[in-house]
């Protein structure tokens, strides 16, 4: 059987055995799916925002009490609909990719245990970032009182100091996302809710899964950054030309089309990025099932 390495984690995606459909199905679909998602929010949005008069990026508007309150709520039952409608495709798609991944089979989009078990995973996400907010802000408190003392003697120290703690923090948080990146893949292969099981298949694999798992990351982000500074244009250049930064139909069509293909990046990388943690889990050596039929799959 094949080792776990860089080059095969990140390419395991198109290198799976079973039906040669799968990618563009599963690519067909979430696509799909992110452009309605990442559309409807927007709409969702911007018709928000008109209701309450704002028609221009950053633009202000005078409301009473009253009318704010109303948009508040607005802005929260919108929430309400876009969170949980956002976990449960996330869900869907995801348990989809991994059935593929870890289980070989074609493809196929429900919402049943599989899906359930995902959105556990996500809840113990929830929970640990929760977690490491709190901790953070208490060593936030305690290391900003250290500094303001080292500071009345030392003051070019100050900025060096809030540096490193920094650095450490987002540091630290990174190395518990690989750490635990493989959760979901891990519980699809167990058949049951798995977070903390699942630093066993990243033993002696960081720096592969890392590597891994920043090619794609960065790939996206500098597309969404490249049409960020696109979509910025026409406003510019509204701003420039005619000192107009309203919503005209040039900046919607801008918006809707970076819409569209940040949602579809996404969800390519989302692709690539699964099939990296299910590579993970099933060539974690402690796993009891390592070496049975599924595992074919994977060589």
């Amino acid at each position: 059987m094949e080792k776990f390495s860089f080059s095969s984690a990140l390419m395991h995606f198109q290198n799976t055995k079973g039906p040669g459909s799968f990618v563009w199905k599963w690519l067909l679909t979430a696509f799909i799916a992110m452009t309605l998602l990442f559309g409807g929010s927007m709409f969702m949005t911007f018709d928000m925002m008109a209701g309450f008069g704002i028609t221009a990026p950053g633009q202000t508007v005078p409301v009473s009490n009253e009318e704010a309150f109303a948009f508040i709520g607005r802005m929260f039952g919108t929430m309400a609909i876009l969170v949980p409608l956002t976990v449960v495709v996330m869900a869907v798609l995801e348990a989809s990719a991994l059935r593929r991944y870890i289980r070989n089979e074609a493809f196929s989009i429900r919402f049943g245990k599989d899906e359930l078990r995902v959105i556990g995973v996500y809840l113990w996400w929830a929970l640990m970032v929760l977690v490491a907010m709190i901790i953070m802000m208490i060593l936030g408190l305690i290391i900003g009182m250290f500094v303001m003392i080292i500071a009345a003697g030392l003051p070019m120290a100050a900025p060096f100091l809030a540096l490193i703690f920094n650095l450490a923090t987002y540091l630290g948080l990174l190395a518990l996302a690989v750490r635990f990146a493989p959760a979901s893949a891990v519980t699809i292969r167990d058949n049951k809710v798995t977070f903390f099981e699942a630093e066993a298949a990243t033993k002696g694999r960081f720096w592969p899964l890392f590597g891994a798992f920043l090619i794609p990351i960065v790939a996206y982000y500098v597309l969404s950054l490249v049409l960020q500074l696109l979509l910025l244009m026409p406003v510019m250049t509204s701003i420039a030309t005619q000192n107009d930064a309203s919503f005209t139909p040039t900046l919607f069509v801008m918006m809707g089309v970076s819409t569209v293909i940040s949602g579809n990046a996404f969800a390519f990388m989302m692709l690539v990025n699964l099939g990296i943690t299910s590579r993970a889990a099933i060539t974690d050596e402690s796993w009891s099932g390592r070496g049975g039929e599924v595992v074919e799959t994977f060589e």
